[in-house]
């Protein structure tokens, strides 16, 4: 069994030399006998171990026992210690958890304490085979998908669990043999705990299918990781090529790109999108992402859909932006003066325009083919100096070729420019009104015609393409 272990631990990459370890023992015949044959192994793979123990006073004094009797231990194999204790019945009734969680919750934070306080690279657990099945199983009775079905990771951060691959029934007959003494959980046997009845109950009751049903969900469980690792990684490339993150509030996916992802991938983007908003996947369940992706495919614009952790997904034209509820997306302020001729940074976004006065004779015709991130203006016809700024409430202008004004705000719906890009938009000024929308268009006041003499020229080289130049 030793030999199995330093397997798994080289399988997985586990341990490195020199790595310092924190063994999670809670006094049960798992985590005992980790630590017996990590201890044995810890001169061949070049390791120094710390136990850890955490009283969870769910059990008065069996736990204070427990603690005890793990103390003892680490006397007995001449390791440091820490012990700890927290009163996790009132963690859970104060945040509405169930046992199970607020355990778990708790027990990391305690480990994870630990670690950093002694310098460890790792923490070991105990969790077994059979802890594998078990948790598959509580997956797949919630209802989940590969994720749930991968079970739990052999190792994931500082994490690490060498017991993964070995049976409960190998690590009693290891007790039993060395004589090693353990501890037993009285909590383990009450059907009140769902893992508890799946362990008892639901698993032989599976034996009489398939005897060999631990290691056939072992392996499905190794399979299904393999598989969804490579599916994360193909949702980490489409996320970079069609989701924009603009803020820590705010993210945007491109609606054409989104309808042609296949749906599995559809519906990853959707819980990465949620999960960066919210930094879990907590609450969010098939439904909610089956009602987001119908939105991004048939919604109109303006239509949202309301997610679990304050986040709301709206549709605007080619865009499906996901926001927290009450999330505010004003511009950043500024009011630049804009250079001419030289470049003006936007000191407050990074932005950046370049200007200079071109004789009319010099120009040619190349003005009538201007890309969205410049502008050709008559200069006599601008009183300077100009400004920069965003966007404001009311603004009012000429679009070029137009018969009279319209609100700024009336032009981006006619263009279907959704809200997001609306907020990012320039507007240069002089002291008449707009003269330039940057990316979209110029006042019908400053076109050239006939009478041009001199031409401002002005272009923004980071802006991004938004619409032809009217």
């Amino acid at each position: 069994m030793i030999a199995k272990v330093k397997r798994t631990i080289q399988k997985y990459e586990m341990l490195q030399s020199g790595d310092r370890v924190i063994l999670a023992v809670s006094g049960g015949p798992d985590s005992v006998v980790m630590a017996q044959i990590l201890y044995l192994l810890k001169d061949d793979l070049g390791i120094s171990l710390h136990i850890a123990h955490l009283n969870h006073r769910f059990r008065g004094k069996e736990a204070e026992e427990d603690a005890r009797f793990v103390e003892r231990l680490a006397q007995s194999l001449n390791l440091d210690y820490t012990s700890g204790s927290k009163n996790v019945p009132d963690f859970i009734d104060s945040r509405g958890l169930s046992a199970e969680e607020g355990a778990r919750i708790v027990r990391y934070q305690f480990l994870n304490h630990v670690a950093k306080t002694v310098g460890a690279e790792k923490i070991a657990l105990g969790h077994n085979a059979n802890d594998q099945a078990e948790t598959v199983m509580l997956h797949f009775l919630r209802g989940t998908g590969l994720r749930g079905l991968g079970g739990m990771k052999p190792t994931r951060g500082k994490i690490i669990r060498p017991l993964l691959e070995i049976k409960r029934r190998e690590i009693e007959s290891y007790c039993e043999e060395n004589r090693l003494e353990y501890r037993i959980d009285s909590t383990n046997r009450e059907f009140i705990y769902r893992r508890n009845k799946i362990r008892h109950q639901l698993l032989p009751t599976l034996e009489g299918y398939n005897p060999r049903i631990i290691h056939t969900l072992n392996r499905m469980a190794e399979v299904v990781r393999a598989e969804s690792d490579y599916l994360i990684r193909d949702t980490d490339k489409s996320f970079k090529k069609i989701v924009s993150v603009k803020d820590e509030g705010l993210i945007e996916i491109g609606v054409h790109d989104f309808l042609s992802a296949h749906k599995a991938l559809q519906r990853r983007l959707i819980r990465k999108c949620f999960a960066r908003l919210t930094g879990s996947r907590k609450d969010l369940d098939f439904g909610h992402i089956e009602r987001t992706r119908l939105l991004i495919l048939k919604g109109g614009t303006g239509k949202r859909v309301d997610l679990p952790g304050n986040v709301s997904v709206v549709k605007s034209y080619d865009q499906a932006i996901f926001k927290k509820r009450g999330q505010k997306t004003e511009p950043i302020w500024y009011h630049t003066k804009v250079h001419i001729p030289g470049a003006t940074t936007i000191f407050e976004t990074g932005r950046e325009l370049t200007a200079e006065v071109i004789p009319i004779e010099d120009l040619g015709e190349e003005y009538r083919n201007a890309s969205e991130n410049e502008a050709y203006m008559d200069m006599g016809k601008i009183e300077l100096p100009l400004y920069a700024r965003p966007r404001c409430h009311g603004d009012l202008f000429r679009p070029l070729g137009a018969p009279g004004r319209k609100k700024v705000k009336d032009y981006f719906i006619d263009r279907k420019v959704p809200l997001s890009k609306r907020k990012d938009s320039l507007i240069l000024l002089d002291q008449k009104g707009i003269i330039w929308i940057a990316g979209f268009c110029i006042d019908d006041r400053v076109k050239i015609d006939d009478e041009t003499r001199e031409v401002l020229y002005i272009r923004e080289p980071a802006i991004q393409p938004q619409g032809n130049l009217c």
